[in-house]
């Protein structure tokens, strides 16, 4: 199979939580039925397919997407836009921006999806003042193997709009943070276990525990 979604242009997805837009497996039965005409000969599996990629210049505003037995949602890090909102993702989503001030009207907002098998990983190497907050909240991230379930880099943090993540059954149900912060912010008392970290080495020192 091992086919994707490469976009260099606008991809809008307008789905609802009761009628979402599916990307799945070709051997998935059931959505549109036995596309490949076998039966039960074939089962979807995770990898069945690979990513929706965002090229440079490409964006993507998803809301109601589900994705599943694929590689998830990728970002280029000149990509206009990577918004996925009230989502169900398999593989994980990842995005990221370059420096400059040409790169900081770039949009980052993934918020209250579900990502299952890949984590939510999201850099920013951009100080322009003028630069888009990221926003990563009220995401639920799952089997995650050998990686934080959450990974932020940004050179411009606004930890107010990192709130209401959880993590559960992944190898590290951590959210590892690096980059510079622009706000006053006083450390949450639940939700995953906040790490700060040194640069994109994803290696460092607890700031709290799970709780």
């Amino acid at each position: 199979n091992w086919v994707g979604l490469d976009v260099a242009g606008s991809l809008i997805v307008n789905g609802t939580s009761s009628t979402p837009v599916r990307f799945t497996s070709i051997d998935d039965d059931s959505v549109g039925g036995d596309t490949n005409g076998d039966g039960d000969d074939t089962h979807p599996t995770t990898g069945d397919w690979g990513s929706i990629s965002v090229n440079s210049g490409g964006s993507i505003d998803a809301t109601g997407l589900t994705s599943t037995y694929g590689y998830g949602v990728n970002g280029d890090t000149t990509a206009t836009q990577v918004r996925v909102v009230s989502s169900t993702i398999d593989g994980g989503i990842s995005a990221s921006r370059a420096e400059g001030s040409a790169n900081a009207s770039r949009t980052i907002e993934i918020t209250g999806n579900t990502v299952r098998s890949g984590a939510i990983s999201v850099q920013s190497d951009n100080q322009s003042t003028t630069a888009v907050p990221i926003k990563v909240a009220n995401n639920s991230v799952t089997g995650v193997s050998g990686d934080h379930a959450l990974r932020i880099y940004d050179q411009r943090m606004q930890p107010s709009n990192l709130t209401g993540n959880t993590a559960t059954g992944n190898t590290m149900n951590t959210l590892a943070l690096s980059g510079t912060i622009i706000e006053n912010w006083t450390i949450p008392t639940s939700g995953p276990a906040l790490l700060a970290v040194n640069g994109t080495s994803w290696y460092g020192q607890p700031i709290r525990p799970a709780k």
